[in-house]
């Protein structure tokens, strides 16, 4: 499972995020993130208004997307579009990421980066986020204390991976001192908890 492989140390193949010192956001998507139209327009609409939000606010935004049609329909670039080499890696150089209901949460909230789902249907999620866009109308407030890491929601966020310590002076994952069984436990925990988000997802496209 990707969320658990952080090889901290790999570099990305590429280098096209800019060290400006505006600030940074990358947004992505799930492997699926829709299953019909409508789900698809919603998600357009609402990653269209984070994009001019970001232009408004001189914020640079970055794109790990691989749906063709999304790409198209937002007019994302190669340049800016980074599907090549690590996402832990780009990550690292963001100060926030958006996305779609995805396990790539997890991997975010194990590096300390503030994390917002974009929620655009109301089946039950499981591993949820500290922060949540659900329309147009709520961009600007929520981004806005997502890139201030707002205290009471990063120390949520933070609860949401059970045992699990940041070190935001290297970046390091550190395990809290139980034994190895309970570690164990803790992940299997988390990815149990996201097999069940993705059953759950494939049970409404066969029945909705």
């Amino acid at each position: 499972s990707r969320i658990f492989n952080l090889d901290l140390n790999r570099e990305s193949r590429t280098n096209k995020i800019s060290s400006s010192t505006k600030k940074k956001i990358l947004l992505t998507t799930s492997n699926t993130p829709y299953f019909n139209e409508i789900e698809f327009d919603r998600i357009v609409k609402i990653f269209k208004s984070i994009i001019e939000w970001s232009k408004v606010n001189s914020i640079d935004i970055y794109f790990r997307i691989y749906n063709s049609k999304i790409l198209s329909e937002l007019s994302i670039s190669d340049k800016s579009n980074l599907t090549e080499g690590s996402i832990e890696a780009y990550i690292k150089k963001i100060d926030l990421l958006i996305t779609t209901p995805s396990s790539i949460s997890a991997t975010a909230i194990m590096l300390d980066k503030p994390t917002i789902h974009i929620i655009y249907r109301d089946t039950p999620i499981i591993f949820q986020s500290a922060w949540q866009i659900m329309n147009t109308e709520m961009i600007d407030e929520v981004i806005k204390s997502a890139l201030s890491r707002d205290q009471k929601r990063m120390i949520h966020q933070k609860s949401i991976i059970p045992q699990v310590v940041i070190n935001n002076t290297n970046q390091e994952i550190n395990l809290n001192k139980k034994d190895t069984h309970n570690i164990k436990y803790s992940f299997f925990s988390v990815f149990f908890a996201i097999f069940k988000s993705k059953i759950k997802g494939l049970y409404y496209k066969i029945f909705k």
